[in-house]
């Protein structure tokens, strides 16, 4: 009998730059990953990332990957998808365009939630 996948939904409402970037970083060490098997990030608020972010959003992925966790970009604006595509990370991270997800969002552990990083400051919805 195959188990339901568990789903976590993390949004940044801001650019992923310089210490927004470590900010968020630091943020995401804080979730529990390994109850999830499935991470969906909204990139919706973020006009701008630079090399700190996309830094960032690696280690996210490439720690997730070797737990056999999957990592789903959404959201993600034309800026942002054009310097992912310029350097070779939307064929490894398969982002979309569109903000809409098909995922239900909830977690065990935090119970009908989603994260949302914002100015430095972590909301829980």
């Amino acid at each position: 009998m195959r188990s339901e996948a568990r789903e976590v939904f993390l949004s940044i409402k801001e650019d992923l730059v310089e210490q927004n970037a470590v900010r968020f970083a630091d943020y995401i060490k804080r979730i529990p990953f390994q109850r999830f098997d499935l991470i969906v990030l909204s990139l919706a608020g973020v006009e701008h990332i630079d090399a700190s972010g996309i830094a960032v959003l690696v280690r996210l992925y490439s720690h997730l990957m070797n737990k056999n966790k999957n990592l789903v970009l959404i959201g993600i604006t034309l800026p942002v998808l054009e310097l992912l595509r310029q350097i070779g990370l939307d064929e490894v991270m398969s982002p979309t365009l569109s903000p809409e997800i098909g995922f239900p969002i909830h977690s065990e552990m935090f119970s009908n939630s989603y994260f949302a990083f914002s100015q430095a400051q972590m909301y829980k919805h």
